[in-house]
């Protein structure tokens, strides 16, 4: 016996409703958090990659001034065209290559008593500025490379000095 399908109480067949994608399934968020992770470390490495880099260029600066101070001690002049040089060379790394490879004269003298958390004493500035080009006898060097290495040191961001 075949049942007469008019006779059965059948509705119309009903589909699910559709998968929304929202929220997404846990493999989606595992996912996710791997990527913030990742990108977490990436930013950690660098930036200790920029803090070593920096503390290291400091380090080495401060260490090619005690050899320009042991080699030119007997010589004015030189000690203080070697040093004019190592602070260029500390400010284009620190300040960029635009902003102060063009410096020359007073407006050298001014960056250097400007720049960085302490400035220059403004006459050692000025003898800096002045000193490759005229007589050097009237310097006290030693004055000299202590307010050098005190501004090389004052360089370092202030994020990346230790307390």
């Amino acid at each position: 016996m075949t049942p007469n399908t008019a006779e059965l109480p059948l509705r119309p067949i009903h589909f699910p409703d559709p998968v929304g994608w929202w929220p997404p399934a846990m493999g989606w968020w595992l996912l996710l958090a791997l990527i913030l992770v990742t990108i977490g470390a990436l930013l950690v490495w660098y930036f200790k990659r920029q803090h070593n880099q920096q503390r290291l260029a400091i380090q080495q600066a401060l260490k090619e001034l005690d050899t320009i101070e042991q080699h030119y001690q007997n010589d004015k002049r030189q000690l203080v065209q070697h040093i004019s040089a190592l602070l260029r060379r500390v400010a284009m790394q620190q300040y960029g290559r635009t902003a102060t490879a063009g410096l020359a004269g007073t407006a050298w003298a001014t960056f250097l008593q400007q720049a960085g958390k302490q400035g220059m004493n403004p006459d050692l500035a000025k003898a800096l500025s002045e000193m490759p080009y005229r007589p050097v006898e009237d310097v006290n060097t030693k004055q000299l490379v202590a307010q050098v290495r005190s501004w090389i040191n004052a360089q370092l961001k202030p994020h990346l000095r230790r307390a």
